[in-house]
């Protein structure tokens, strides 16, 4: 049996891409393009991932630092400390005082607070439906190349011919029935559902609760220029790996026949 094997290409993967622009959204354009091969060793994506993450979550770390050393000089500051500069900036800017006082209320209300736990109960539904659709994958690999691997891996009752063809019939299968099916279809259209829910709901929702703190420093006239909210490079760490997980359920390269 030869040893290379024409990897088929998938089809149908540009629709995973569908959603909010990414010009608009610099943090998705860390992820790494989904691979389009059958077989792990065909492409870079493993690989695509790791430094997708390693950059992702240095930069998260790093900003995540920087918000809460900005967060704490208010929400750390003592009461009385707190009362003088509201009372200051007010007398200095009697106007703000409404929003000082309408802003101070909406932290932590229950509207805001169900907007995120509503957002993060779909996300563990699509946790759900990731290990759903893993238990479906293995059992139609059972199915459908089950039978043909224990052809394959029958050294006692199969003549070398006999399993060197059940070897190219296992890989035939494999590239044209469950590749496509899983790796062309199946993953694709949820990849592109969970990004619609990242992009729509959970991201938004995020971002929301931490502008709503971080309008504190403007109120308070406290610099926080460096302030970023990281809603979307959370939201964007997790389709990564997400993607890499589902992804890593590929054969590494085509079976092959080996001696008695």
């Amino acid at each position: 049996m030869s040893r290379t094997v024409c990897v088929p290409r998938l089809i149908g993967l540009s629709a995973l891409l569908v959603g909010a622009p990414l010009a608009a959204q610099s943090h998705w354009t860390t992820a790494p393009a989904l691979p389009r091969a059958c077989y792990r060793a065909q492409d870079t994506f493993e690989a695509d991932v790791e430094k997708a993450r390693t950059s992702l979550e240095e930069g998260l770390e790093t900003q995540e630092q920087i918000n809460k050393k900005l967060v704490d000089q208010v929400f750390n500051m003592d009461p009385a400390a707190l009362n003088q500069r509201m009372m200051a900036v007010i007398q200095k800017d009697p106007a703000k005082a409404p929003e000082i006082m309408q802003a101070m209320q909406s932290l932590g209300t229950q509207e805001g607070q169900t907007a995120v736990k509503s957002a993060e109960t779909e996300g563990g539904e699509f946790q759900a439906k990731k290990q759903k659709l893993i238990a479906d994958y293995n059992a139609d690999v059972k199915v459908v190349l089950g039978p043909i691997a224990q052809r394959a891996g029958d050294i006692e009752n199969r003549t070398e011919a006999q399993r060197v063809a059940a070897f190219a019939e296992l890989n035939r299968q494999y590239e044209t029935v469950v590749c496509p099916r899983w790796f062309g279809k199946q993953i694709p259209d949820l990849l592109a559902s969970y990004r619609t829910y990242l992009v729509e709901q959970r991201i938004p929702a995020r971002a929301e609760a931490e502008n709503t703190g971080a309008r504190m420093f403007e109120l308070f006239e406290i610099p926080a220029t460096d302030f970023r909210p990281v809603a979307e490079q959370k939201g964007v760490l997790d389709y990564v790996r997400f993607a890499s997980d589902l992804f890593l359920l590929r054969s590494v390269e085509p079976a092959k026949a080996g001696g008695r």
